[in-house]
């Protein structure tokens, strides 16, 4: 994790599949053992006050499994080792947040569910850590993958999941002349985005993009053409003409030309992705 820019260490936790272990041992209660249970308070407390005096002040906690939120939840107590860590958290003044599993499985709908969850139950809560003003929330998936499938997905199934974003992809649009207070700006934005994850779309901005773009803001296709355009035209002569020339080449032949909206986001898409 980070902190306004400064790299936190983080130690992670595991109140699922390690509570019996054979070979591995914990510190607990002063004695290595294999044998740790999140769910015993004094266990808990012994092995986080063990991370705090090692210099590591916050946790992540792995929730990653689906029936540790559904079928466990209770029957397994669960809910009792999230709050049992919650607790001595709060002991110890460290911070705590939560990670979750893979968005393909069982769905992206699901883990969105979850994420609204943990929003409502658990990162307003104090000592919940937060990385520049927002809750941390992990997620058990690279984050091309992330990206890539939170793109793809419908507005309704990823209300509580934001779009990965890294600061080139929102700096370039405005290095490019770009008014972050418009519309199309934000539409620019997102049709890179998924262009990143998906390059065919593009190729078909009526019938992939364009629909895409709409549906994650709630508007119509034709409304993000239009906006797309307007935000380019308006926008190309106040560009940084060093990065255009590193982004578009020969691709726009003179000063007096602007780039069509599929050709501005195929080669911004396409810078970033050589950027990375």
């Amino acid at each position: 994790g980070t902190h306004s820019g400064i790299p936190v260490p983080v130690s992670h936790i595991m109140p699922c599949c390690r509570w019996n272990n054979s070979g591995t041992t914990f510190l607990v209660d002063g004695v290595w053992n294999s044998y740790h249970d999140y769910a015993n308070l004094s266990q808990c407390r012994s092995i986080l006050k063990t991370i705090a005096k090692a210099g590591i002040r916050v946790v992540s906690i792995d929730f990653t499994n689906q029936a540790q939120w559904d079928s466990q939840w209770e029957s397994d107590n669960f809910k009792g080792r999230l709050d049992n860590i919650i607790q001595v958290c709060g002991e110890t003044g460290m911070e705590w947040f939560l990670f979750i599993g893979n968005l393909s499985v069982p769905g992206i709908s699901y883990w969105n569910g979850i994420a609204e969850r943990v929003w409502n139950s658990y990162a307003r809560l104090d000592h919940y850590h937060y990385n520049g003003g927002k809750p941390m929330l992990l997620i058990f998936m690279p984050g091309s993958n992330y990206n890539s499938a939170v793109s793809r997905a419908a507005a309704a199934d990823k209300t509580y999941l934001k779009n990965g974003d890294n600061k080139k992809l929102s700096q370039t649009p405005m290095f490019l002349g770009g008014m972050p207070n418009t519309k199309g700006f934000h539409y620019l934005k997102e049709g890179i985005r998924y262009c990143i994850s998906d390059p065919r779309s593009v190729m078909n901005m009526k019938k992939l993009l364009y629909p895409k773009v709409a549906d994650t803001f709630e508007t119509t296709p034709a409304a993000v053409e239009r906006a797309l355009r307007t935000a380019i035209n308006g926008s190309w002569h106040r560009r940084d003409r060093e990065l255009a020339h590193q982004i578009f080449r020969n691709a726009v032949q003179s000063d007096a030309d602007t780039p069509t909206s599929s050709l501005y986001i195929a080669a911004v898409a396409e810078w970033l992705n050589d950027e990375e």
